[in-house]
């Protein structure tokens, strides 16, 4: 699985063309060690290496607009939450 990944990201990234190709499927004995692949989070974990806009662009410019629409509210002066709960005296 995890060549096959690789091999598709980098035939898209090289601009050639993917193509199917119909396969005759003969179904296996039971074999219990292909049910839960630990590599389904590998692979997913190497498609996000491949797409730096999504893991790391599109959250910092989130953070950023977060970050400036707070640093806007608090222009005009602190703001405080809770006034009547403190114990402090």
């Amino acid at each position: 699985m995890e060549f096959a990944s690789e091999m598709v990201v980098n035939a898209a990234r090289s601009h050639l063309r993917i193509g199917e190709v119909p396969v005759d499927y003969r179904v296996r004995a039971a074999d219990r060690s292909c049910e839960r692949s630990p590599t389904a989070g590998g692979t997913f974990a190497f498609l996000m290496l491949y797409s730096p806009t999504h893991l790391f662009v599109v959250p910092g410019l989130g953070l950023l607009v977060l970050g400036f629409i707070l640093l806007v509210a608090l222009l005009p002066g602190p703001v405080v939450l809770l006034a009547g709960s403190s114990t402090y005296t």
